[in-house]
């Protein structure tokens, strides 16, 4: 890793020499390109036993997978930035057993996805055009990973659409926060970052300072939020997580510690906060009559 933000640091500068606008560009596809990584054991799994349709969206054709009972509780599961719905099948698998409709889909330039370069706009329109489409008659539900709260907050905050319970695996808050930190991380020269972060104004219509999760998340339609987050997670300090709560109504914040911020999605324990939300709401007893199944917890990251 330390030779990689090297490499790039170097070349962000040497670009900036020859000029700023060209750098600041650079920078800002730079951003939007997230890496495909492979798919683990259990993901490959998980794209090979759900039913799978292609949305049609303004940003390409997103697949989406569907598994559980067609006449259940709608759930709609969001992975985060460089992962991909089979990220969340530990959680998708439970939810199915216990009668739930699971929905999951693919982020642009994700999984599945063939795009090469997003950012949160184009996914919080696709999860916009997913739910559209979907067009459910009765409150659903949201269980979201990482950046995968920003989208589902931004898209949700945009529909008039309401969510029963939205459950949040650790969340960004403040975009400008991310961007500050790919400017220390490239060592990126003053000129091109400002270059750059006009242009993601541009994008978003906004001012940098007013996107956030926390600003945001007042205009969604939510009867209860759950946000779970590891206390020692070093990918989102958990500091996001608490002011989002503090500024939220029909909030709680659930800490967990040493779990990493990739592995929670995959804990038991989590697992458990999860199912104990969503059964509850549904007025569904939670058929846990056997152990949780090991083949599906904690993968090796």
């Amino acid at each position: 890793m330390k030779i990689y933000l090297t490499i790039f640091g170097l070349y962000f500068r040497v670009l900036s020499l020859l000029s700023n606008k060209i750098a600041g560009q650079k920078a800002f596809q730079f951003l939007q390109k997230p890496r495909k990584l492979k798919f683990r054991q259990r993901e490959n799994q998980f794209y090979q036993n759900t039913k799978t349709y292609l949305l049609h969206t303004e940003y390409g054709e997103i697949p989406c997978y569907e598994t559980g009972n067609s006449n259940g509780k709608l759930v709609i599961l969001v992975h985060g930035w460089e992962s991909n719905a089979g990220s969340l099948s530990g959680i998708g698998h439970l939810l199915a057993e216990q009668g739930f409709r699971v929905i999951s889909f693919d982020l642009p330039a994700h999984g599945n996805q063939n795009a090469t370069h997003t950012n949160l706009f184009e996914c919080k329109e696709v999860l916009k055009s997913l739910v559209s489409y979907l067009n459910p008659a009765h409150d659903f539900s949201i269980v979201s990973h990482s950046f995968g709260s920003a989208v589902a907050t931004y898209a949700m905050s945009e529909v008039n659409y309401s969510l029963d319970q939205f459950i949040c695996l650790s969340s960004p808050n403040k975009l400008a926060f991310l961007f500050e930190t790919f400017k220390e991380m490239f060592q990126l020269p003053a000129k091109p970052y400002k270059i750059m972060l006009e242009k993601i104004e541009t994008l978003f219509g906004k001012p940098l300072e007013k996107i956030s999760v926390e600003k945001m998340m007042p205009s969604v339609n939510y009867k209860n939020l759950t946000i779970i987050h590891d206390i020692n997670d070093k990918v989102l300090p958990f500091a996001f997580s608490k002011q989002i709560a503090a500024s939220s109504s029909s909030s709680e914040l659930i800490t967990i510690k040493n779990v990493g911020h990739y592995r929670m999605v995959w804990d038991r324990d989590v697992f458990t906060f999860v199912l104990n939300r969503l059964s509850t709401s549904a007025r569904i007893e939670p058929k846990l009559t056997a152990p949780l199944d090991p083949s599906i917890l904690h993968p090796q990251y």
